[in-house]
């Protein structure tokens, strides 16, 4: 395989949270008098980067409350719930993959850092790698502003983006970097082949490709 680092993305890509993130937010457009989020295909269509215009699209109206104290609710809900969220299926084995054949591996996240720290460490994953590039508030925004830096002095050629997300795409186009893209989170497939870059059913899928690369 030509890349030496990996960059994974968190949400959606190593832990499977998408249930538990329809489960912080209903309740919250519930008490609102907002239609709840009917199905997980209905939010892969709706969900989107920065945060807040995926929060608009719901229908929370930002004239009315302020968005820090929506996500501050969505925070502690995710919280509550974030202990029940498993692994990705597939991506134990991948990760492992890549540690054997001696890939650097990386996390790129816009989750807030220390939600981050505490969720890899419960799966076990927190030493599988060398740096967690993730923010420092719970706003999600967006992680291009950290990869940038990161990035800036680095032989982009070596790093492959692994994401869930057309953002992630965007990101890894952003930086002059590879990625590959896995059906198994916050967006649906046409979305993701959209942004050009390969795009892989599921984790086993992709470990498989990786290993014929080798």
């Amino acid at each position: 395989m030509k890349y030496e680092h990996i960059v994974w993305d968190f949400n959606g890509t190593i832990v499977d949270d998408v249930g538990i993130g329809i489960d912080s937010v209903n309740p919250m457009l519930a008490a609102r008098g907002l239609d709840i989020i009917p199905s997980v295909a209905f939010y892969r269509e709706l969900f989107d980067f920065p945060i807040i215009d995926y929060y608009k699209a719901l229908g929370f109206d930002f004239s009315r409350e302020p968005y820090e104290v929506v996500a501050h609710e969505w925070v502690r809900n995710y919280k509550a719930l974030s202990p029940h969220a498993p692994c990705v299926k597939g991506v134990r084995e991948l990760i492992e993959y890549f540690e054997k054949i001696g890939a650097k591996q990386l996390i790129l996240s816009a989750s807030e850092s220390e939600m981050l720290k505490e969720k890899l460490f419960s799966l076990g994953l927190l030493d599988k790698f060398s740096h967690l590039l993730a923010l420092d508030n719970i706003y999600a925004h967006s992680k291009l502003d950290i990869a940038k830096a990161y990035f800036a002095h680095k032989d982009k050629s070596k790093y492959v983006i692994i994401g869930d997300t057309v953002h992630d795409a965007q990101v890894a186009r952003e930086l002059g970097v590879d990625a590959y893209l896995v059906e198994c989170g916050h967006h649906p497939r046409h979305k993701l082949e959209e942004t050009g870059f390969p795009v892989f059913d599921d984790m086993h899928a992709l470990l498989e490709y990786v290993k014929n690369q080798a």
